[in-house]
């Protein structure tokens, strides 16, 4: 008996400063697709696919929802003939068509996030934004700023959307309860957010290279959760075996119910719309 394949991995970027919201997934190999999501309605409206990985640790959703940068690779002749098997790219979700495209000449470079509105920190550069390859659609409105990657990516874009980082003592204290029984999940806590009596804390995985989620007290069980954040709604929302989950407190009781399954979504050429090519 043929064993079934294994779920996508999706991952959640909600946007800060309205309900908007982008889904990566990812799955099979060298397939990525795009997912818009309006969180007020939680409708979702399925974008472009991409042939090659893109790596969610280095990607990001602008504050206003307008714009997702990311970094992909993908090793094929062409790639490697045109000297961009690694790449980073800025775009309008849900699509990855590139409104400025730079290329890489090693693994450990790409990716970025959003420090505000109008200014984007790029990683890997060495003081270097640009080279004759690079392309930047006319009409940008960012500004852009090298920088080196701490190892934690993804921490500088929480940071950015609103998780407060935790000193030593509270690391250690995190940990102490951890062990203790008193939450779910382990592992060196980076960052956290809190809403109404509960705390969110996202987790280093080693060797992972994203983080792991947890929730104290624990109403919600996040073992396995590719992603968990707090939506403009209040709700707690993540993503586990392909699928999006939505969990809210009310009357004195947590309820979770599964917003959307990704599992069964399968490539297919979408083409950019005209919006999705220009700023």
């Amino acid at each position: 008996m043929t064993a079934p394949p294994p779920p996508p991995r999706v991952t959640g970027f909600l946007a800060r400063d309205v309900p908007k919201g982008v889904l990566l997934r990812r799955g099979p190999s060298q397939r990525a697709q795009l997912l818009a999501w309006n969180t007020d309605t939680d409708e979702i409206k399925a974008g472009q696919w991409l042939h090659g990985r893109v790596h969610e640790s280095y990607s990001h959703l602008s504050p206003d929802g307008q714009h997702f940068i990311y970094k992909a690779y993908r090793y094929s002749r062409w790639n490697r003939e045109h000297d961009c098997e690694v790449w980073t790219g800025m775009s309008r979700p849900p699509y990855f068509s590139a409104l400025a495209l730079w290329c890489h000449d090693c693994l450990q470079a790409g990716g970025g996030f959003f420090a505000d509105e109008a200014d984007v920190v790029l990683y890997g550069f060495d003081g270097r934004l640009a080279h004759a390859d690079d392309r930047i659609a006319g009409g940008c409105p960012y500004t852009f700023s090298p920088n080196r990657s701490d190892g934690r990516p993804w921490r500088s874009r929480m940071v950015a959307d609103g998780w407060v980082p935790l000193v030593a003592e509270e690391q250690a204290e995190a940990e102490r309860r951890s062990e203790a029984g008193r939450s779910c999940g382990r592992g060196l806590s980076i960052v956290e957010k809190r809403r109404d009596g509960v705390v969110l804390r996202a987790h280093d995985a080693v060797g992972n290279g994203a983080p792991t989620y947890t929730l104290e007290p624990c109403h919600v069980e996040l073992g396995g959760a590719e992603w968990a954040d707090f939506d403009r709604r209040g709700r707690l929302v993540f993503t586990r075996d392909g699928c999006l989950w939505a969990s809210s407190f009310a009357d004195g009781t947590w309820t979770t119910k599964m917003l959307a399954d990704f599992s069964a979504n399968t490539f297919q050429p979408v083409p950019p719309t005209r919006e999705a090519l220009r700023w």
